[in-house]
């Protein structure tokens, strides 16, 4: 249970009120910091056809994609066992052949609004609230073209390809379909449309599910789309524009996509002969990442208002910063960068960084994000007295 804190908070703090999340290995929060605290890792071999282009799919794909055959890496970290419960949401089954990422996010958002105390938005005023979903779809694919890890899990074309103990293999199997291509009448047919190819209207879509008219939309800012959520609904809130804001992301997009990205040297984790090193973040040989998928949600609101709500506070969000990377691709532009960015969020925060003891860093386990990411760290702590984990 949420500790309701004790001080006092300024007019720009935001506070965490409700939450909720599902990634491999952790269905909510609690399981999420459990496998933290105990280092357990969640990464498994991935299931035979994940990532291989075949039959549709590679003659849809671009020429290097499909070139690139599979992935360099064999293990991932996946959603197990998760099913979507079509019947408790009230969605009728044609509209059930939507993109993942959209089911997903829409379950995690309902299970956050009920953490806060609010099921369903019952108890707020909905022409008061707003979504604002991080989502990156790789290599930027329409999620419902072959071409896409979206068709991969949500079309008949590809039935078959997913693993039945996956997410994608438990939404494949009750997604209705045939064998061969989608033709325009088959989404309609099958409830789909533009609107479910297309990953911006992730946000729109739950806010109509609520009936939530606070605004909502999805931001793209590749690995840090989620924090960008966050910090656009703090800025919303402190703005007026809206009094309640469900922020946070989701990916789903380990496929094929993927598979053309990361097949580039260095940046996957790939051990001899067809297995795995452990990754090595911060290391003189770091080893590259791993992927994985998932969704996790947050409900802020102003501190003032939660407080004179009574409601518990999870946290305080007290300040935020953004930047965006240099035209000059080397260390020591992005480590400027990423300090101008952190240099904000502690100046809106009102905090020294020198009395910080912890720290979460991105830990990309590529050379130069880690050692710009470090450099920018003991840029911004170069007078404390004190180590910070």
């Amino acid at each position: 249970m949420a500790e309701v804190l004790p001080h006092v908070t300024s007019a720009s703090s935001i506070a965490i009120v409700g939450l909720a999340c599902r990634f491999p290995d952790a269905d909510d929060p609690a399981g999420l910091l459990d496998a933290v605290l105990t280092g357990r890792r969640a990464f498994r071999r991935l299931p035979p056809g994940r990532l291989e282009l075949s039959g549709p799919a590679a003659a849809a794909a671009p020429a290097d994609l499909a070139a690139a055959g599979l992935a360099t890496t064999a293990r991932a970290a996946l959603i197990e066992g998760w099913r979507f419960d079509r019947d408790a949401f009230r969605i009728p089954s044609p509209a059930y052949a939507a993109d993942p990422a959209y089911l997903l996010a829409l379950e995690t958002a309902a299970r956050a609004l009920a953490a806060a105390g609010f099921p369903g938005g019952i108890g707020l005023d909905r022409d008061r609230i707003g979504i604002i979903i991080g989502h990156a779809p790789v290599s930027g694919y329409l999620v419902g073209s072959p071409a896409s890890t979206g068709a991969l899990r949500s079309t008949g074309a590809l039935r078959g390809t997913v693993s039945p103990g996956t997410l994608g293999g438990r939404l494949l199997s009750s997604t209705p379909g045939r064998p061969g291509r989608d033709t325009p009448d088959d989404d309609r047919r099958n409830g789909r449309s533009l609107a479910d190819t297309l990953y911006g209207p992730i946000a729109a879509r739950i806010s109509s599910y609520f009936g939530f008219r606070g605004g909502g939309h999805c931001v793209d800012g590749g690995s840090a789309s989620a924090l960008q959520a966050v910090t656009s609904a703090c800025a919303a809130l402190l703005a007026g524009d809206m009094d309640v804001v469900l922020a946070g992301g989701v990916d789903v997009s380990l496929g094929h996509a993927w598979a053309g990205r990361r097949s580039q040297p260095g940046s996957a984790a790939a051990g001899p002969a067809g297995g795995e090193r452990s990754v090595r973040i911060y290391d003189e040989s770091p080893t590259g990442n791993l992927p994985g998928e998932g969704c996790g949600v947050i409900v802020l609101m102003r501190t003032a208002d939660a407080r004179a709500a009574g409601l518990p506070v999870y946290a305080e969000i007290i300040g935020t910063g953004s930047s965006a990377g240099s035209a000059e691709n080397s260390v020591s532009s992005d480590a400027g960068s990423q300090l101008l960015a952190l240099s904000r969020a502690y100046e809106r925060a009102g905090v020294d960084p020198a009395d910080i003891q912890l720290i979460e860093g991105s830990g990309t386990a590529l050379a130069a994000a880690d050692e710009a990411e470090l450099t920018a760290l003991g840029m911004l702590r170069r007078h404390a007295r004190r180590q910070a984990a």
